[in-house]
């Protein structure tokens, strides 16, 4: 809203706004009991990725399929990102190697959910068992992501089958981010006052 209107809005709004949005949601919001996660410095990272193909961007003329890997690290809400091609080991190595670059520290621990780059059910019978059932074996580790992880002296932790949020700040993230580029997206495509309307 600041850049198609300037000088209308500021900055400082939105605090304000998020403010009232909060006060709103805590009175007419359907309560229920969530329990706080406890985030302590340094003590993990954790990865996800978002496909952003849908924002159509095209290389060419022709339709990038990619995604942006992101790792955050819960106690900051520090974030770092690389864009990928594919769910691969090569995409999911890529993206903790530039943040651990840029940030200059390693954590304890690398945090991912059970994406088939990191995790895979072992043998016949797990694959079968992908249809999550109390009998189901553990998923087992990808025999390159341990390696990857222990060349950093990163410890492998993922998110427990079916809770995406025990990955909740980078989950979070790859939203927040993909919503304000498909608004920076809408805003760069839409007419200005001197440019033909569009079509109706």
């Amino acid at each position: 809203m600041c850049e198609a209107h300037p000088g209308k809005y500021q900055q400082g709004q939105l605090r304000t706004f998020q403010r009232h949005v909060m006060q709103w949601r805590a009175l007419h919001q359907n309560r229920m009991a969530v329990l706080d996660q406890v985030h302590r410095p340094g003590e993990v990272l954790q990865s996800d990725g978002v496909w952003l193909t849908e924002l159509g961007v095209t290389l060419q003329g022709e339709p990038l399929a990619h995604l942006l890997t992101q790792c955050v690290l819960p106690y900051s809400n520090w974030e770092w990102g690389c864009v990928a091609q594919s769910e691969s080991l090569n995409a999911l190595r890529l993206a903790p190697q530039s943040t651990l670059q840029k940030l200059g520290h390693v954590p304890q621990h690398h945090q991912t959910d059970n994406s088939s780059a990191a995790t895979f059910w072992p043998g016949a019978q797990g694959q079968e068992a992908g249809s999550v059932t109390p009998t189901a074996p553990a998923r087992e580790y990808t025999e390159g992501y341990p390696h990857l992880l222990a060349h950093y002296a990163l410890a492998p932790r993922t998110t427990h089958r079916q809770s995406p949020q025990e990955n909740g700040d980078v989950e979070c993230s790859n939203g927040g981010l993909k919503r304000a580029l498909q608004q920076t997206l809408l805003l760069l495509s839409r007419p200005t006052v001197n440019s033909p309307k569009w079509p109706t």
